[in-house]
């Protein structure tokens, strides 16, 4: 069967079909269509499936580049309220929550994030847009996934990682439980972290020219951007304190805070710590390494 036969065929199938009826619930990609008509259709072609996957690399453009954040005050207060009550293991947050978010930015930010990825990934952004048929469905899903990325950067880190802080050998340096508390992928991109992992790779079998060849790849990287990024979400983090059933961490934790963003040795070390974090999430602890 040639190629054009089978679209010829595909075509015929499809005619065939009963129309699909919207659902009334918007797909979770955030392209704006409906769920039947989008991520949710019965039958695809492959020109579609390209196309949704496009949408989806779009939606997850925050994933990648913590510079990829909506912004303005009423989405801002709008995050600050629902993302505490969001937990991390629950996973995204509920499209509703986000498509009420999306509502609250107007149309120069969602065209300030475009250009601001475009700027960052040029060939990621123009393979997406040549795979949908209308951009603005991809540009949609670029703000919707800013939007989720901005409420999940309020979300309240999972318990077991701030218990840590309890324990008295662990070190209590401002910077280090400020790293040690916020998210990794909110301050560096994934090509960051990958990066930083290839340079230590061949050190893992000694865990301290391994966290040093890191510690020097993020201080040579580290930028007024990254340090920003410390101090918003160190800002986030200062008035979820104090944690119930957690007084060691929440002193420490408080006094962090308050050095990182009096500090800018202190934001700077604290991303330089924060990319370690990162890259011991992507590769796993070295063998016989021992926070200090």
């Amino acid at each position: 069967m040639t190629a054009e036969e089978a679209l010829t065929l595909t075509a015929e199938w499809r005619a065939q079909l009963p129309p699909e009826e919207p659902s009334g619930v918007l797909c979770d990609c955030g392209s704006g269509r409906d769920s039947v008509l989008c991520h949710g259709r019965r039958f695809v072609t492959a020109d579609d499936l390209r196309e949704l996957e496009a949408l989806a690399r779009a939606r997850d453009a925050a994933v990648c580049e913590p510079s990829i954040r909506a912004r303005g005050p009423a989405l801002e207060a709008f995050a600050a309220g629902v993302g505490p009550t969001i937990d991390e293991d629950e996973g995204a947050p509920p499209a509703e929550l986000v498509e009420e978010g999306l509502a609250r930015i107007d149309e120069g930010e969602r065209r300030r994030l475009v250009a601001a990825y475009e700027a960052r990934r040029p060939a990621e952004w123009r393979e997406i847009c040549r795979h949908v048929a209308d951009v603005a469905l991809a540009e949609r899903a670029l703000a919707f996934g800013a939007v989720e990325a901005t409420i999940i950067d309020e979300r309240p880190r999972p318990r077991f990682l701030l218990e840590g802080l309890e324990d008295e050998r662990v070190s209590d340096w401002p910077h280090h439980v400020v790293a040690c508390a916020l998210r990794p992928g909110s301050i560096w991109s994934i090509d960051d972290a990958e990066a930083a992992a290839e340079v230590a790779r061949p050190l893992k079998l000694a865990p301290g020219d391994y966290q040093e060849a890191v510690c020097r790849f993020a201080a040579a990287r580290v930028t007024v951007e990254h340090v920003a990024r410390v101090r918003l979400l160190a800002s986030r983090l200062e008035r979820q304190l104090p944690l119930d059933g957690l007084p060691r961490a929440s002193a420490f934790l408080a006094r962090g805070c308050r050095r990182v963003a009096d500090d800018e040795g202190t934001a700077c070390d604290a991303a330089v710590g924060s990319l370690f974090a990162f890259v011991i999430h992507l590769e796993g602890v070295p063998g016989g390494f021992t926070p200090n």
